[in-house]
């Protein structure tokens, strides 16, 4: 962003899409939050994909509330409603293959392993419950990015049959049909495409009440929020919504209807489109 400001680039746009100074400590979230006061300094219009997350932008002093604005509703791209729906086909293919009952519950996590997503603050969880109720598993979908396959290998061992892991996928529409409750337990996000992405297939979230993630998730209507790193509330979360399927099916439901109305692919885009085209029209802008 520097350099394209001293190569005299007229319009520079940088969109925030998380922070990951957020939770750090001392002189290395000093550094790293310099870095992107530096990046908003040299910017002409700065974004954020979500309003919580600007609020959080403008409350550390990274910029000013004048310069930044969020498209639409928040979101990168939106969902695509067409991509990420429910296949009643699909699900019962994976959950066959699996060996899950088709009354049983799944909570599926999809997404990057790693501590930031409070991984094993939801394996606690679900360890906490699963004795209790038979009939639940945990489904945890995406590549391992610092290790915690041992966390998951164990809880596997402890609930044999009932943990179930699948690497890096590029059909999670797939895994989100055959779940029931998504969980995200992060301690950090800039907006959770993947909350919405559940919620367009019908599935309510049980996620952290964190900046970013209040955007994706209308509390007691479309999921749950916690707070982050408590395990004790997340399985108090994740034991309601397993025996409660009234409640379960409701969410699922304003989760969809949310998802679609809000973040929907082609709103998000037409918003992107409007933004761009302002941008270049505004006076005293000379584009080469």
């Amino acid at each position: 962003m520097v350099a394209a400001r001293f190569s005299g680039i007229p319009l520079r746009v940088h969109t925030f899409t998380g922070q990951v100074w957020a939770n750090k400590k001392g002189y290395h979230k000093f550094i790293l939050k310099s870095l992107d006061r530096i990046l908003a300094w040299n910017a002409t219009h700065l974004l954020a994909d979500s309003p919580s997350q600007r609020s959080f932008l403008i409350q550390n002093d990274i910029v000013s509330a004048s310069k930044i604005e969020v498209l639409a509703n928040g979101s990168i791209a939106g969902v695509d409603t067409n991509r990420f729906k429910l296949d009643p086909t699909v699900r019962r293919h994976i959950r066959s293959q699996y060996s899950i009952l088709d009354n049983d519950i799944v909570f599926i996590y999809l997404g990057r392993l790693n501590y930031d997503k409070g991984l094993l603050d939801l394996s606690r969880a679900f360890a906490s419950i699963a004795d209790k109720c038979t009939g639940l598993h945990l489904m945890i979908v995406g590549p391992d990015e610092e290790g915690l396959e041992t966390a998951f290998s164990g809880l596997a061992i402890r609930f044999p049959g009932r943990v179930h892991r699948v690497n890096y996928t590029d059909r999670p529409e797939d895994y989100l049909s055959a779940a029931d409750i998504f969980c995200l337990p992060s301690y950090r996000e800039g907006f959770s495409s993947v909350i919405i992405e559940a919620a367009s297939v019908g599935i309510p979230a049980i996620a952290s009440r964190i900046y970013g993630v209040t955007d994706a998730v209308d509390d007691g209507v479309t999921g749950i929020l916690h707070q982050p790193a408590d395990d004790r509330e997340i399985a108090k979360a994740m034991l309601l919504l397993a025996t409660d399927d009234d409640l379960r099916h409701r969410m699922g439901t304003a989760a969809q209807s949310r998802a679609r109305d809000l973040f929907s692919q082609s709103r998000i885009t037409e918003a992107c489109s409007k933004f761009y085209q302002r941008m270049i029209a505004s006076p005293g802008v000379v584009c080469r």
